[in-house]
């Protein structure tokens, strides 16, 4: 079995080509809730997720995750025309993680800098009524919900500075 390590440091400066999402909405199960992932599809062919942690080392690719990746990609929904503006094309520039007590908080999913300014990120999982799904976001608005979570001790990081702020 071949595996390949990608690590966040190869992914910076990658264009994004296509993003899609599978949605998967609540059942009638007693504790269900909605689903949401987003898929990416890079300039290199390479199809990623938006992550929730940032170790150096994102994905372990084995022939299992990789066709898992290709599956889902390939099943998901294209996003907006308008939202494919703000996203194909671009070059992702940095990522921001979530730490509470200087430990990943696997609440929210990384928030993905791009080189237009903008964010992307997703919330992928809530109960019925409450949005999931992938958001594109500006430079105010990520630093509107980055104050937002400061009040909450949540502090968000940049991958390339470190989770320190170095």
């Amino acid at each position: 079995m071949v595996m390949e390590i990608i690590k966040f440091s190869e992914l910076i400066g990658q264009e994004i080509v296509e993003v899609r999402f599978r949605y998967t909405p609540e059942t009638s199960e007693e504790y269900s809730v909605q689903s949401c992932y987003t898929y990416i599809k890079l300039a290199n062919d390479m199809i990623i997720d938006i992550p929730n942690f940032g170790d150096e080392d994102y994905l372990h690719l084995t022939p299992e995750n990789r066709d898992y990746f290709q599956k889902n990609f390939n099943n998901g929904t294209a996003i907006s025309e308008t939202s494919r503006q703000f996203l194909a094309g671009q070059k992702i520039v940095d990522f921001f993680f979530s730490y509470y007590d200087n430990e990943p908080e696997f609440d929210y999913s990384a928030w993905i800098k791009l080189s237009n300014n903008y964010y992307l990120t997703e919330k992928t999982h809530a109960p019925m009524g409450i949005y999931v799904g992938f958001q594109i976001l500006s430079e105010h608005e990520f630093l509107k919900e980055k104050e937002r979570l400061k009040k909450m001790q949540v502090e968000i990081h940049s991958f390339l500075e470190g989770k320190d702020g170095r």
